[in-house]
């Protein structure tokens, strides 16, 4: 490429940073908070205030009270989550310094926007000067209108950005392969660095381009070790002061932590997993991505049978994006692997396939290019370009329609393929999940009368109503009680309350809210998707509803009990 056509390619990977950046924060507001973001907008606003703090102290002249082991401990214990923090610092920095200008929601939601943008304008910079400028468009494009990412760029936690930061580093590595040099090497590391201060799944990238760089880019392995070996854990260590003052036994306790992670359930072909079985991840990613993405991802993993010279760069490029996809889908997939919350823990997928699909567009418009220079002589040739763009809009659309419908809940969008939510929901998928739905029942919660008690379930969120209440988007008088530790208190909680609400998560579900989804008549609803299609995302129930479904479920135990004997 000369110069003219790589700056019209950054002018155009800056146009798309800006499009998506501006998309994700006006509309950050418009999906509730889910069950990670409180600890980690807490956690955020705690390192900010470090930094005031160091600031502070270094104008006073002290620059030893900040780095001692009691306020590095302070500020920068893990806690319960045992997360590393750079989402958390950029959150609260967000929150500290750029809330006048993005807005509450937005500013606590930077990382995943900021990163998310980056990483659809690097995903047009990847596949353009490989496969054209409507196939790297086509790439930035899917990605942006896949819903489930797109739902989740929103969220001020950790899946989105560590999804962003992984394309990041591969594409980091690609560059280093390809101009062979330590400034590149330093970029991939520190890129690979930022990932792992971001979530685990860092850990899987150095598999993905040693595995890579041994089959396509044997000259850089020297250069890729530094970056993978030292450089980027150097960027973690320092990137985490948590770890300083004991680093070996604070590493250690962190990786133990997440091995022996307490299993989180998933309500997957009509049943209910504390692990998923193996083909959760491919099943779940295949039902959540639009077909056309999907579809085109095949095609472009043809690439790597494309063994002719002019198509080395492509088969390499299409090799790695490859790899990325299997490691990604087939750690996720190991017995005891977590499986829970649709694609979320295994996000950085959906890069990889929108890269991918990018690559299968180009070899499609490729041959669709030369069938139109073989027809009636090559009249039309011409006009293969414009036939490219309106093919590319054509196959896009269904993306930008389901994210449409669905906002902002696309965390319930399922595609064609097994019937939309409706038939998703049929088939023993779960609608919804991480409580972001509460936000739009707030309104018909302040309707209540004053002192109402709801019983909700499960009691995480109750954590998410008492953060609505703090920021004066619910009513304090309102009163929140949930499942007890044995049937006669959860019974007690129902008897005492007004209304029972919960999400329609059914891994969530209780001995109360089974019957009532499959029984009971909702007072209050929140529905997705046209009348005749529609499913629930929420319901609340009056608690004398709950009670009579509960005798009935009793009455029928009894009889099938009499039954037995």
């Amino acid at each position: 490429m000369n110069m003219s056509q790589v700056r019209h390619n950054q002018i155009i990977a800056v146009a798309l940073f800006v499009v998506s950046f501006a998309l994700l924060a006006t509309t950050a507001g418009h999906y509730g908070l889910t069950y990670d973001e409180p600890v980690y907008l807490g956690l955020g606003q705690r390192h900010a205030q470090w930094f005031a703090d160091l600031w502070q102290s270094i104008r006073g002249g002290d620059i030893v009270t900040p780095f001692s082991a009691p306020m590095l401990d302070s500020a920068w214990n893990a806690g319960k989550d045992q997360q590393p923090p750079l989402v958390k610092v950029a959150s609260g920095l967000g929150q500290r310094w750029l809330t006048w200008l993005l807005g509450e929601w937005a500013a606590m939601r930077l990382p995943s926007i900021l990163l998310f943008s980056i990483a659809v304008a690097a995903l047009f910079l990847l596949c353009a000067p490989l496969w054209g400028r409507i196939a790297g468009l086509f790439a930035a494009l899917s990605l942006l209108l896949m819903p489930r990412g797109f739902a989740h760029a929103h969220y001020g936690a950790l899946d989105a950005s560590i999804a962003s930061l992984s394309l990041l580093t591969l594409f980091a590595f690609l560059r280093l392969a390809e101009h062979d040099t330590w400034r590149w090497a330093v970029i991939a590391g520190v890129a690979f660095g930022l990932a792992l201060l971001t979530k685990l799944n860092a850990f899987f990238l150095p598999i993905m381009v040693i595995a890579w760089a041994v089959l396509c880019a044997r000259h850089m392995l020297g250069k890729a070790a530094v970056a993978l070996l030292i450089i980027g854990p150097a960027v973690f260590f320092v990137g985490w002061p948590w770890l300083w003052h004991a680093p070996v036994e604070r590493f250690a306790g962190y990786i133990a932590f997440h091995l022996r992670h307490y299993p989180v359930d998933v309500f997957y072909l009509g049943r209910t997993y504390h692990y998923a079985p193996w083909h959760y991840p491919g099943i779940v990613t295949s039902v959540t991505t639009p077909p056309a993405a999907l579809l085109l991802a095949a095609v472009g993993l043809a690439n790597i049978a494309r063994v002719r010279p002019e198509h080395e760069r492509q088969q390499a490029v299409a090799i790695l994006l490859g790899i990325g996809l299997g490691v990604s889908l087939l750690f996720s997939s190991l017995p005891v692997a977590p499986k829970y919350n649709g694609v979320r823990l295994f996000l950085p997928a959906l890069p990889l396939i929108a890269g991918l699909a990018g690559a299968g567009f180009g070899i499609v418009t490729h041959y669709l290019r030369a069938a139109m220079a073989r027809w009636r002589g090559g009249r039309f040739a011409g006009r293969a370009r414009w036939l490219a763009a309106a093919l590319a809009l054509m196959l896009l659309l269904p993306g930008l329609f389901a994210v449409a419908a669905t906002h902002p809940h696309q965390l319930a969008y399922y595609n064609a393929l097994v019937g939309g939510p409706a038939g998703a929901q049929k088939k023993g998928f779960e609608t919804i999940y991480w409580g972001g739905v509460y936000l739009d029942a707030l309104q018909d919660f302040n309707r209540l009368p004053r002192d109402t008690t709801l019983y909700i379930t499960p009691a995480g969120v109750v954590s998410l109503l008492v953060f609505y209440q703090r920021a004066g988007m619910l009513r304090e008088d309102l009163r929140f009680v949930s499942t007890g530790e044995t049937p006669s208190d959860t019974l007690n909680a129902v008897v005492y309350s007004d209304l029972v609400v919960f999400q329609c998560a059914q891994s969530e579900f209780d001995d109360v809210s089974w019957p009532l989804y499959r029984r009971g008549r909702p007072l209050m609803s929140r529905m997705l998707g046209p009348a005749s299609l529609a499913v629930p995302l929420l319901n609340g129930y009056t608690s004398d509803a709950a009670l009579a479904v509960l005798k009935e479920k009793r009455a029928a135990s009894d009889t099938e009990g009499q039954a037995a004997q």
